[in-house]
């Protein structure tokens, strides 16, 4: 009869598998289900938003992004101005330096939520204001748009918001 060599010995020989397994836990090892095992010494270097806020100039210096979007050859931003009324947004544009002959060279599309004007200049259409999203909802059907000496006056009718019954 041939007899088996203990199981202990056979794991021994094989290298990836442990020889013995503890019985009794030793007070410096714990087992991994143990949250008191898993303490990380905190990283030497700050979380990632801190590095962020760290390469940002600081709120004086920071300069507010404006919600509409112009073109390199577009008017300036300061060359235009929003006066919001009671029920109504008039848009006051600057156009006298970009050599505008006539209204045919002005493009106003205007719908509920967005406006987009560009005007013809020296044979170059360009984007003078582009608002992706407004602040509240418009009747473009009702938007009106005349030049007014070397200004572009659009004004833009508002959309009563009714309010919720309980």
């Amino acid at each position: 009869m041939m007899l088996e060599p203990p199981a202990a010995t056979t794991m021994a020989a094989c290298s990836s598998i442990p020889r013995s397994f503890p019985t009794r836990t030793d007070p410096r090892r714990r087992s991994l289900s143990n949250p008191r095992l898993l303490r990380f010494p905190a990283p030497p270097f700050p979380p990632l938003r801190s590095l962020h806020a760290a390469s940002s100039p600081p709120a004086s210096r920071r300069r507010a992004h404006p919600r509409a979007s112009a073109s390199a050859s577009a008017a300036q931003p300061k060359d235009y101005e929003f006066t919001d009324g009671n029920g109504e947004v008039e848009l006051r544009l600057d156009i006298g330096k970009l050599g505008i002959e006539s209204s045919r060279d002005v493009f106003v599309d205007v719908d509920d939520t967005s406006i987009l004007i560009r005007a013809k200049s020296d044979g170059t259409l360009r984007t003078l204001i582009n608002v992706k999203t407004l602040f509240g909802i418009i009747k473009s059907s009702e938007t009106i748009w005349f030049i007014d000496e070397d200004q572009l006056v659009v004004n833009l009718k508002k959309v009563e918001q009714r309010a919720e019954m309980a």
